[in-house]
């Protein structure tokens, strides 16, 4: 804890931190909330897409049951292409959007089945999906950072700074008062004492 000096000049100092940091606090909680708010929403809005991936991959799987009698390999068919654009401000942390990320599919053989056409069209889907899916997981892993940074700084400033201020402003008010005191008595022992000589002479 940081002691300030025992006058009244670093006391009325403390007195303005003081004040200036209950003038910041109210806006270190509001953005603390905000940022609750929006990280519970991506949250909200991730679980969604995860679930509806989920059936998407479900329905592939009853659909293109002729899957497990094919011989070939599908790997390369599907890939992920481009990259992540910055994404629109919540609550101050730059998101992720999936807009520059896509899903392109190689050209079909002559060979291929109808069926195996249809399924890279499904798998391109699937693929855009989890681009869009990792988009948010990364923009919920900066909003759970930046929510976490505002609680930090909330604490300090209520929980720490502004106690430690109230405590330093209560102990340096007492010493001033207890000397004011003392040297209001010293002086009327003082004149008690002048007066007594004086009678003496």
């Amino acid at each position: 804890m940081r002691r300030i000096a025992g006058n009244r000049a670093a006391i009325e100092a403390a007195r303005r931190q003081r004040a200036a940091l209950a003038r910041v606090r109210p806006a270190l909680e509001l953005k603390h909330q905000a940022l609750l708010l929006s990280r519970a929403e991506a949250a909200r809005a991730l679980a969604r897409l995860e679930a509806a991936h989920a059936s998407r991959l479900a329905a592939a799987g009853a659909a293109f049951a002729m899957l497990a009698g094919h011989a070939g390999g599908l790997g390369g068919r599907v890939a992920a292409a481009g990259q992540a654009a910055p994404g629109e401000r919540v609550a101050g942390v730059a998101t992720v959007s999936p807009a520059g990320l896509r899903a392109v599919v190689s050209a079909p053989r002559l060979a291929d089945p109808p069926w195996l056409v249809a399924l890279d069209r499904e798998l391109a889907e699937a693929v855009e999906e989890r681009l869009a899916i990792a988009a948010r997981r990364l923009t919920l892993a900066r909003l759970d950072k930046a929510a976490k940074t505002a609680a930090q700084r909330l604490n300090l400033v209520e929980k720490v700074l502004i106690p430690e201020l109230d405590s330093e402003i209560r102990r340096v008010s007492i010493t001033l008062a207890d000397r004011a005191r003392a040297a209001l008595v010293a002086a009327r022992i003082a004149k008690g004492r002048a007066a007594a000589r004086r009678g003496e002479a």
